[in-house]
């Protein structure tokens, strides 16, 4: 579904008695879509960033959420390989483990790393060269019209009902009237659905 027809969806929960212009009914799609996509660290939100550095700080990507885990095994069974889970950048074959910003000042000289987030920065504490690699979670960008959500299309109409929610929440529909419980309900149905269908990529 686009834009335009999640609003479409939209618009027949309600009854089409929204007060709410064409412009205003995108900007609430697209804070429910970000609330989705920040719900959990979906499979379909992960991406690997590459490039060469020569220095101590590399630029993050424009679409940066935060640096997932690379050495976590999902499956308990596989744990017994002793690995550890952990976030980290990998700069040539040397692996350097992030630490919290905080926290930059007591590992000084080691093979650590720190996001500075103020100036959008992944800084080493010491100098690194080489190819760089490192996964992150991206934030989509917003929807329009004519584009569609980054998840699957059988999960789409998850929008239009959490707006239905908070549409009816903002119009202070008589509760005898209003299906807000119900399209409630069906959210949650389908991002239960969403989490479920997650969790079945990942244990493979």
């Amino acid at each position: 579904m686009t834009g335009s027809e999640i609003n479409k969806k939209f618009e027949l929960l309600v009854d089409d008695s929204t007060e709410l212009s064409d412009a205003e009914e995108l900007d609430l799609q697209n804070e429910k879509y970000l609330e989705v996509c920040d719900y959990t660290d979906w499979e379909f939100l992960k991406k690997q960033a590459s490039g060469s550095v020569s220095g101590t700080q590399i630029s993050l990507p424009s679409d940066f959420s935060h640096i997932l885990e690379d050495t976590n095994y999902t499956e308990s069974y596989l744990q017994t390989y002793g690995a550890e889970s952990g976030k980290r950048v990998k700069v040539g074959s040397i692996y350097y483990n992030l630490v919290n910003w905080s926290d930059r000042k007591q590992y000084e000289n080691n093979n650590t790393c720190y996001l500075d987030m103020v100036n959008n920065t992944l800084v080493f504490s010491v100098s690194v060269s080489g190819a760089y690699s490192f996964d992150y979670k991206f934030i989509p960008s917003l929807l329009t019209t004519t584009t569609s959500p980054v998840f699957p299309s059988r999960f789409h109409q998850i929008l239009a009902f959490a707006m239905s929610v908070d549409d009816m929440a903002m119009q202070l529909f008589d509760k005898n009237r209003s299906y807000a419980a119900q399209y409630q309900a069906k959210y949650q149905q389908l991002l239960n659905n969403m989490l479920d269908w997650n969790v079945k990529l990942t244990h493979i």
